[in-house]
This record gives C-alpha cells, sequence and structure tokens, in this order.
C-alpha cells in the first residue's frame, strides 16, 4: 500500500481535494492531508467535489506537525510555495520524496458564486489532471 501526503497552504482548499482525488483514483492507498497553518474546509471545494460524487464534508484541517511519518510516506506533495518550504525546513525522514506543484489558490473573493465555482472546477480539474499523469 503507497502513503501519500498533499501539504498546501491552510488545508482548506488545495491538498483535502488532492487527497479525495488520489483516494479515489487508487482506492486502498494511505493518503492524508496538510497545511503550514489550517482553516476549516473551504464551501467551495466542498461543492465542487460534490459534483463528482466526492465527499469532503467530514474534512478536519491540520497542520504539518500534526502528521505521523511513521511508517514512512513514500511521496509528499507541496502544492504551495509555502508548504514546499515548510516541508525543506521540517526535514522529516519520513517525508519520503517530495514533489512540487505550484497549484495556484482559487480567488474565492472576487465574483458572483458562479465565477467563483468555475475557479475551484479549475483547481480540481488541474489537480485530477496531475494526479492521473503522476499515480
Amino acid at each position: 500500500m503507497k502513503r501519500v501526503l498533499f501539504v498546501c497552504t491552510w488545508n482548506a482548499i488545495r491538498s483535502p481535494m488532492a487527497a479525495a482525488l488520489l483516494m479515489a483514483h487508487r482506492p486502498g492507498w494511505h493518503v492524508e492531508s496538510a497545511g503550514v497553518h489550517m482553516q476549516p474546509v473551504n464551501p467551495f471545494a466542498v461543492t465542487v467535489l460534490d459534483e463528482i460524487g466526492l465527499n469532503l464534508r467530514n474534512h478536519i484541517s491540520r497542520c504539518l506537525q500534526d502528521v505521523t511519518f511513521s511508517p514512512a510516506f513514500d511521496c509528499t506533495i507541496s502544492l504551495s510555495e509555502s508548504a514546499c518550504k515548510a516541508l525543506s525546513d521540517c526535514e522529516q525522514s519520513g517525508a519520503g520524496p517530495h514533489a512540487h506543484w505550484p497549484v495556484k489558490v482559487p480567488s474565492y473573493m472576487e465574483g458572483n458564486r458562479d465565477q467563483q465555482l468555475e475557479r475551484f472546477r479549475a483547481i480540481r480539474d488541474e489537480l485530477a489532471t496531475l494526479i492521473s499523469k503522476a499515480f
């Protein structure tokens, strides 16, 4: 069984979405997500994953320092610059090889609801493409 960790800035959008997408793509793998900081999952992330049959409603945000690195992860993927820096600073021996996917956070403070949802769908689809290519 593979162990994969996704890390972003807040563990509210990108890393929980990526974890849910990978778990759907590779059932049976151990997939976790964390953030440099933590914030509740974004409702737009919940909505756009609902659209494809994945559930983020029960996601509990957590910080990188709350992650148990034993047993070791097969790989750790950072999704933001702050996550990339935090992973290189923490030098966890159980973090496994580190890849950086610079996925931009959607701007959910601008535009109407439909425009915001489109930005979140674009992030979801970008993550799904990256996951299908990597795994």
